[in-house]
């Protein structure tokens, strides 16, 4: 089951699909969320699918809450994220995520695996906070 969290100008046409191949009790959009994170708590893997995200803080978010991730290959997307043996990259195409996602289905002791890893390493924002901190007070 899939729980899609934000909105944007596409959201009528992906209502369109998902009626079109009767994938509501399978698909599920939930638009913009004051909190993500009661979400992403409860799932299994979160797939962030971009051309071009840098450095996004939500990596960090689902490493602090034990959340293995899948993302396409972007600029930094290896440095983050499997650096840190936190889950996946791949190509950035449908065939690369269909093609990685299959693999993680059928190889579901390695999603166990990225999430002890991330239970043990204890990621926390504490570093981001601080320098959140700096940058308003100086402190």
């Amino acid at each position: 089951c899939w729980h899609l969290i934000g909105d944007g100008s596409q959201r009528n046409k992906i209502e369109n699909i998902i009626a079109n191949y009767g994938l509501e009790g399978n698909v599920v959009l939930y638009g913009n969320q004051k909190n993500p994170y009661k979400f992403m708590v409860n799932a299994d893997l979160f797939l962030l699918p971009s051309y071009h995200e840098a450095a996004p803080m939500v990596f960090d978010e689902a490493k602090c809450i034990g959340l293995p991730i899948l993302t396409t290959n972007t600029t930094s997307a290896i440095e983050i994220v499997e650096k840190y043996n936190a889950g996946w990259t791949c190509e950035n195409s449908l065939d690369g995520i269909k093609e990685k996602l299959k693999y993680i289905l059928d190889n579901r002791n390695e999603l166990s695996k990225i999430k002890e890893n991330l239970k043990n390493q204890k990621f926390n924002n504490d570093l981001a906070l601080k320098q959140f901190k700096y940058v308003l007070n100086g402190e």
